[in-house]
């Protein structure tokens, strides 16, 4: 049953599972079967996501991104020399839209071969996977106050907004 929630919520499975009442299977065990099944999504997703590029309007328009990506890349040594750091630290973030889907597509984005990408996808998800992992081990008694505290959703949300604009000031500035 939560194998099938975990392509819905991602990692976060791992603290949900935990915070569940009845739930009596260990944590590192969810942070093993997720890890497993993200990395499973890359390994299904990096050959078949092609077949985007061949659908009518979203094929030009991934077309374009990949030639902007590379246009700052081949502009900027150093930054083409960090994408795959970049791509593990994409994927290891414990966001929604972060881990093994969104990194096989940012890694096919920034160009890096197949074999680069499901890597990538795999450090950033053991590290993701084992801090949530973590988080839910140490919190797993506070976590229902914890999810109840609207100071979590608040300051959660300023910390998105100001890294969103930081990132994006940052790449108005390579171009």
């Amino acid at each position: 049953m939560w194998s099938g929630w975990s392509f819905v919520v991602g990692r976060w499975i791992i603290f949900l599972a935990a915070v569940a009442k009845h739930f009596t299977v260990n944590v590192w065990v969810m942070v093993g079967v997720t890890f497993y099944l993200e990395v499973a999504t890359a390994i299904f997703l990096i050959p078949n996501i092609d077949l985007l590029y061949r659908v009518p309007m979203l094929g030009p328009w991934l077309d374009q991104i990949q030639l902007a990506s590379w246009e700052i890349l081949h502009a900027n040594a150093w930054l083409r020399r960090l994408t795959w750091f970049g791509l593990v630290i994409f994927v290891g973030l414990p966001m929604m839209a972060t881990g093994a889907t969104g990194g096989t597509f940012f890694g096919r984005l920034l160009g890096l071969t197949r074999f680069m990408t499901v890597l990538g996808v795999a450090v950033g998800s053991a590290i993701g996977c084992a801090t949530l992992g973590l988080a839910t081990a140490f919190l797993r008694k506070r976590a229902q106050g914890l999810f109840q505290h609207p100071a979590v959703y608040i300051s959660s949300l300023i910390l998105l907004v100001i890294f969103l604009l930081a990132f994006n000031r940052r790449l108005r500035g390579l171009k």
